[in-house]
């Protein structure tokens, strides 16, 4: 029978691999409407890749049923599950069918019934039904044969799940499924196509393709990006020194890795294309902590295809969670060293300097997302380690889920942490005594490792914010408190040595439940402003003057009020000459404009939470409203300013242009 196109009628029986497909409904469904999803599904098998090939070759024979279809291949095993994903990528777009699909490799004849109609009889075909009657809505069933030998194929093996159910229907085996991986392919500039090659590779296995997509965009885009990620098996993120500064390829992987550190999925596994992330690039530590495929032209696509193909076959990438939880994007653009020709002083710098100076206890430093915090610690540690103080930062977005989950676990972490940084030897088998509970011990360490030395120090905290969430946030924050109540309690003890740094950007009380326990009403607030006209002025000569006439210059600050990444990320621009000022302020607002991966991930993060966005599009219908939530977390990611004591309003033209569209839309 091997080699034929049709099979005539007859008891002869040879091996086949069956691809029994089964409408679901069919029982139920009136005449017409069952035709007409039998003409459908149909069509759909017979412009299969798959189907097409292996009936040119005469390996293949379709047998129609009363309510489906059975399709015999007579060539590799692989060839039936590869014709059933194919259908399961089309049929489940379509909302008005459902189908149950079953394979099997066995013994196959075809007879004809007494009307004269052909029918598919024997072992592969008796298999299969029994497969199909314990099935549910668009699941592909293996036998357990057929599961054993498909396991043999790196391609397929990880797709292969075992049903817990193996009761229900005839089939006296246990029963399988394939169930094809979520990826997500985080991409923004794909210089020469490897996106489009691994994407219509890994569909072609059966996988389900997401991504952020260079067309898509919209509300409903936005709400479902995160959960795209959080909801995938695998996150391919192809960088390249021409993305890696990219605000939405950060926000993206920060979603991955988040997701990592909670379930252990997705799968992380990035793709370096041509010289990968830049050296010093704020993507640069996944290439130290995360095994990678090399791309550098389109003669590498089948080597990173197999390479990504076996990383999905094994399962796992080769990194660990302690490895992973060094890995952390930075926001694009990245802190900005004190000594940078491009550091832009405010008068914060000279409130930072002057609190640290008096020895204050406690030091809250504050702004929205970008407007320059992580670079104002930096220059406070400059400044501090100049007057030969100790010092040490503790940034506790690098700390995992898993170190935040408890807190004896985070104290000791935060404690050993800094007994390594400062060169302290404190003997926590000896002196952590469990019986004293993780505060105390916390605090005999603290007070210990300050009276180790004469010279001050300085404990700079940033992204304070990630601590707000934490079970264990008010116990933390009150013992922070209880150390600057010591200045006076303690007179003995070496706590005016001691200063705290806390950086931050959501309002505290949303989180803490007693501010009078805490050090956000007694610390030295200093706030963050935006840049002013002059420091824009001032930086467009710093950068060489890349706007030659000041109106320019004026039009740009009028359109982002001087908010510090969106300067700097103009600048960057049109040094680099990606296009001129003109163009520039024409597309602003643009998703392909210079501001456009900013504006996506913006729109990303506030349509996440629904009383975030709703608080957006009531602040603007009636600015005086009052205080909440969703309000705060707005002006903590820099989109909205308070304009009066009750009032709000966005924080600059540009947003106000990229939002409009969707506000008034709701």
């Amino acid at each position: 029978m091997t080699g034929t196109s049709e099979i005539r009628p007859t008891s002869a029986e040879t091996l086949a691999h069956v691809l029994a497909v089964d409408i679901v409904g069919r029982a139920t469904a009136s005449a017409d409407d069952l035709s007409r999803s039998l003409a459908i599904l149909s069509e759909i098998a017979v412009t299969c890749e798959t189907y097409e090939q292996a009936k040119k070759e005469g390996l293949l024979v379709t047998v129609p049923l009363p309510g489906g279809l059975i399709l015999l291949f007579l060539g590799e095993p692989t060839t039936s599950v590869q014709c059933a994903l194919e259908l399961y990528e089309t049929i489940r777009e379509l909302p008005s069918m459902s189908v149950i699909m079953a394979l099997h490799s066995g013994s196959v004849g075809v007879a004809a019934d007494e009307s004269g109609a052909f029918r598919a009889v024997g072992d592969g075909v008796e298999v299969t039904r029994a497969l199909i009657e314990g099935g549910h809505p668009g699941q592909i069933l293996l036998s357990e044969s057929y599961a054993a030998s498909l396991e043999q194929d790196e391609t397929f093996a990880s797709q292969i799940v075992e049903e817990n159910d193996t009761t229900s229907g005839a089939s006296p085996e246990k029963r399988y499924r394939i169930e094809p991986q979520k990826l997500f392919i985080i991409e923004r500039e794909d210089s020469a196509g490897v996106h489009h090659a691994l994407a219509s590779a890994l569909s072609d296995d059966g996988h389900e393709i997401s991504g952020e997509g260079h067309s898509k965009s919209g509300i409903e885009w936005a709400k479902s990006l995160e959960s795209r990620i959080r909801s995938a098996d695998t996150v391919v993120a192809i960088v390249s020194d021409l993305n890696d500064d990219s605000d939405l390829v950060q926000f993206q992987l920060e979603i991955a890795i988040d997701e990592r550190r909670k379930r252990g999925k997705p799968q992380i596994v990035p793709v370096w294309a041509k010289e990968g992330p830049t050296p010093d690039g704020p993507l640069a530590a996944l290439n130290r902590n995360l095994h990678h495929a090399v791309w550098a032209g389109a003669e590498d696509n089948d080597r990173v295809i197999s390479e990504v193909r076996a990383v999905l076959a094994s399962g796992q990438t080769e990194i660990d969670t302690e490895r992973l939880d060094s890995v952390r994007p930075v926001s694009a653009g990245g802190a900005v060293s004190s000594d940078s020709k491009f550091y832009v002083e405010r008068p914060a710098d000279k409130e930072f300097e002057e609190a640290l100076r008096a020895h204050e206890s406690i030091i809250l430093v504050k702004g929205p997302r970008q407007s320059g915090k992580t670079s104002l610690i930096g220059r406070g540690v400059r400044f501090a380690e100049d007057l030969g103080w100790r010092c040490t930062t503790t940034d506790f977005q690098n700390l995992s889920s898993r170190q935040l989950q408890s807190e004896d676990h985070f104290y000791r972490v935060v404690a050993a942490t800094l007994n390594l940084e400062l060169g302290f030897d404190y003997d926590f088998d000896r002196d952590w005594i469990d019986t004293f509970g993780s505060n105390l011990n916390m605090g005999r360490f603290l007070r210990s490792l300050v009276a180790s030395s004469e010279q001050p120090l300085v404990w700079f905290m940033d992204e304070a914010d990630r601590l707000f969430t934490a079970p264990f946030a008010s116990g933390f924050f009150g013992l922070v408190r209880s150390w600057h109540n010591a200045r006076a309690t303690d007179r003995r003890g070496p706590w005016p040595r001691l200063t705290i740094v806390i950086g931050y950007a959501t309002e505290a009380h949303l989180f803490i439940e007693d501010l009078n326990q805490s050090p956000f009403n007694v610390g030295c607030e200093v706030e963050l402003t935006m840049f002013t006209l002059e420091n824009t002025q001032d930086l467009n000569a710093r950068y060489g003057n890349p706007i030659a006439d000041p109106s320019d210059v004026q039009a740009l600050y009028a359109l982002i009020n001087g908010q510090p990444f969106l300067t700097r990320r103009a600048f960057d621009v049109l040094i680099r000459n990606k296009m001129d000022v003109a163009t520039l302020l024409a597309t602003a607002h643009r998703e392909d404009g210079p501001f456009g991966d900013h504006l996506k991930r913006t729109l990303a993060s506030v349509s996440q939470l629904p009383f975030v966005w709703d608080a957006l599009k009531k602040s603007l219908a009636a600015p005086n409203l009052p205080d909440s939530d969703g309000l705060h977390r707005l002006v903590a990611a820099g989109l909205l300013v308070r304009k009066s004591e009750r009032g709000y309003q966005l924080s600059c033209e540009l947003y106000r242009r990229f939002l409009a569209h969707y506000l008034e839309a709701e």
